[in-house]
């Protein structure tokens, strides 16, 4: 977890849920000042210069809750997103977009010498994804469960909420600094905006009967044990937009 003890915050990210929009606000509560002013064309992306060392107000500590004991009075949050959606965002933003499965891509001999085609379709994505999760890195940080990143012990966290909760959460965080007296990070707070859009948006109905299964077996522990997404709802809203597809034909 990234603690901010100038924030009295704990904040621990997953990829494609809403983490650089957060880091930006995040260090605009802290510096008064975006990270692009701040570090004058920084060549350091925001995501390593949060978790890297490289932010001297900033401690990096285990999701356990005797590392978190020390922290007790801090408000520590953490935001979730349904794994299925997070997974076909994933694809539309680090492959289509990205273009990180590319034949011009960093690991294209590599992806090529393992018969893995370039530029896959998602259902060829999930038929393959152990194979291409270990020749490209970043599909591979993307698409691992958020578990893997929250940890096994979800009581460390005062809040865990859905990604449609974010601006609650927000607000949940300066009831906090009020609380504690730290009125001037409510006056410079910013309104926190949106990055990582690009990519276009997809739907449930681009996956096929066969990943759709793949996809929730190998997220089950996700649905089992995160309270914010729910096994069924996604089961419900698979069969609703395979019907409307059908329909469409």
């Amino acid at each position: 977890m990234i603690i901010i003890e100038k924030l009295q915050l704990g904040y621990q990210d997953s990829p494609k849920i809403a983490s650089t929009s957060l880091f930006q606000w995040l260090h605009n509560s802290i510096y008064g000042s975006s990270y692009s002013d701040r570090m004058d064309k920084p060549n350091m992306y925001i995501h390593e210069y949060f978790r890297s060392g490289k932010c001297d107000d900033i401690r990096i500590v285990k999701n356990d809750k005797k590392s978190m004991e020390e922290y007790q009075t801090f408000f520590c949050f953490a935001i979730t997103r349904d794994p299925i959606k997070r997974f076909i965002s994933m694809y539309s933003n680090r492959v289509l977009h990205h273009r990180e499965l590319s034949a011009n891509s960093n690991n294209a001999t590599q992806l090529k010498s393992d018969g893995l085609i370039f530029d896959p379709d998602i259902n060829t994505l999930v038929t393959e994804l152990e194979k291409y999760m270990a020749v490209q890195k970043s599909i591979f940080h993307h698409a691992r469960p958020q578990l893997d990143f929250l940890g096994n012990d979800l009581t460390i966290y005062n809040s865990i909420a859905d990604i449609s909760e974010v601006g609650k959460v927000i607000d949940k965080i300066k009831a906090h600094w009020m609380r504690n007296g730290l009125y001037e990070l409510v006056e410079r707070s910013t309104v926190l905006g949106r990055a990582q859009t690009g990519g276009v948006k997809l739907g449930l109905e681009v996956l096929n009967d066969e990943s759709f299964e793949k996809l929730l077996d190998y997220y089950r522990l996700d649905y089992e044990c995160i309270p914010t997404v729910s096994l069924q709802v996604i089961k419900n809203e698979y069969v609703k937009a395979s019907q409307q597809k059908a329909a469409l034909s």
